[in-house]
């Protein structure tokens, strides 16, 4: 490799607003709690995320060494990925378990950075996806924007009802974008109006109940996540998620 790889890639939304993370096990002394991942996000799926980003921005450093069919990109990729993983690891020496993937193939990084692209370069975009599959019912707020931004629909009743509601607000402050003259407060209580308006049809339906997001969330949404809201405007592609009802 020609040129030292990066210890840290902070991408835009990480100087925003860094991810919430919960640490798995509450004993661990000296380990930086980012590193166990966000809410719902199971760790070695999350420690994959973390090598790929750091290939990522390798990458992207050394734009000579653009990756094609051929090779020799995939020698580089795999002597890439392998010093990432190797550093990573040496850094986890207090770490009960330690996690060892295969380099993956120049296609599949492709695929991975597209999608990372799309997502805003959020860390969550790297995850394997079959982790949405997990039948998990607490995930974190991330978690909800950056699937529907993929259109990934999770299976647990209550993760559904995570998304439709960050949905809905997200839709909210896409309807509102042109309200320039409201101040913040009042865009948060006509959202509050807008969630009991649209719980209210719910009931009638038979329909679990939107939850209402705090202020902070919902006024940062479109910062936090302009692909979501660019795809609720009229000319966007609007997410796909089925109203879930009472079990």
């Amino acid at each position: 490799m020609h040129s030292s790889l990066p210890h840290k890639n902070h991408s835009d939304f990480d100087a925003i607003r860094p991810l919430r993370p919960v640490p798995k096990c509450a004993g661990v002394v000296g380990v930086d709690p980012a590193e166990w991942g966000p809410r719902g996000v199971d760790h070695q799926h999350w420690a994959y995320a973390l090598i790929l980003q750091d290939c990522i921005a390798y990458f992207d450093a050394n734009g000579k060494e653009e990756l094609s069919d051929d090779p020799s990109s995939a020698e580089r990729l795999r002597a890439c990925w392998n010093e990432i993983q190797t550093r990573k690891n040496s850094a986890r020496q207090q770490w009960a378990t330690r996690f060892y993937f295969r380099p993956i193939s120049v296609p599949e990084f492709h695929d991975y950075r597209k999608r990372y692209r799309a997502c805003g370069n959020h860390l969550l975009a790297l995850v394997p996806q079959h982790q949405w599959q997990k039948p998990a019912d607490d995930w974190d707020d991330h978690v909800f924007a950056i699937t529907l931004i993929q259109s990934i629909e999770l299976p647990h009743p209550k993760a559904k009802r995570g998304q439709q509601s960050f949905a809905f607000a997200a839709d909210y402050i896409a309807r509102s974008s042109n309200l320039k003259d409201l101040k913040p407060s009042e865009v948060y209580r006509g959202y509050k109006v807008a969630v009991a308006a649209e719980n209210q049809r719910r009931e009638e339906r038979g329909l679990l109940p939107l939850t209402t997001f705090d202020r902070r969330l919902v006024e940062r949404i479109p910062a936090w996540f302009p692909q979501l809201v660019a795809s609720l405007t009229p000319d966007g592609h609007k997410p796909a998620t089925q109203e879930t009802c009472h079990g």
